[in-house]
């Protein structure tokens, strides 16, 4: 007795089969009814991502075991969008990113969720360390920036030789001085 149906030569649906006796052509043994159904796909990768705030694109390395091509679809574009199969990193924060595959008509459709965690990044200060001048010399300047513009604040606990307005320094006092800059921080930066 022999049956034989390849249905990968006809797809999801319902077949007839008909078995027969190679000793006896023309004879029907049986028939029966052979159903093809659609097969579930997964999508597998990275789940997780937890990042320092930099902006920069990363590979999305999701596959669907159909081998279809994914989709993606980003919850906060304030923290990351999606270009192709790369995450653009925007800012810091958390954002739940969905691999799509829609499927087929053999494939189920199918999802992956993504959890994307960007944390702040430190931003430097960078000044002049050490400054020496004298009582009664006039002020001077300390300029002191961040690399990606945020406002610095200058500041000391020796009130009583220096006295600061903005970055200018006046000296009031004689005597060793430590000034402080810092700055506040902002969404991406601590």
């Amino acid at each position: 007795i022999a049956s034989t149906l390849n249905t990968a030569d006809y797809g999801i649906g319902d077949y007839t089969c008909e078995m027969t006796n190679a000793k006896f052509p023309g004879v029907q043994v049986s028939t029966g009814i052979i159903t093809v159904n659609k097969a579930e796909q997964e999508i597998t990768g990275t789940t997780a991502y937890r990042l320092t705030y930099e902006p920069k694109k990363i590979y999305l390395d999701q596959t669907a075991s159909s081998g279809l091509p994914l989709t993606y679809t980003s919850s906060r574009e304030s923290v990351c969008r999606v270009e192709g199969d790369s995450l653009v990193i925007v800012g810091a924060g958390i954002s739940y990113v969905m691999a799509h595959q829609s499927g087929n008509d053999d494939y189920f459709p199918a999802e992956l969720e993504i959890t994307v965690n960007i944390e702040k990044a430190d931003e430097p200060i960078f000044w002049i360390e050490d400054i020496e001048t004298q009582y009664g010399q006039g002020p001077f300047t300390i300029n002191a920036y961040t690399p990606n513009g945020l406002p610095v604040t200058l500041s000391t606990d020796y009130s009583d030789k220096v006295k600061i307005e903005g970055n200018i320094i006046y000296v009031t006092g004689l005597g060793n001085v430590v000034i402080e800059a810092s700055h506040n921080g902002n969404n991406n930066y601590n």
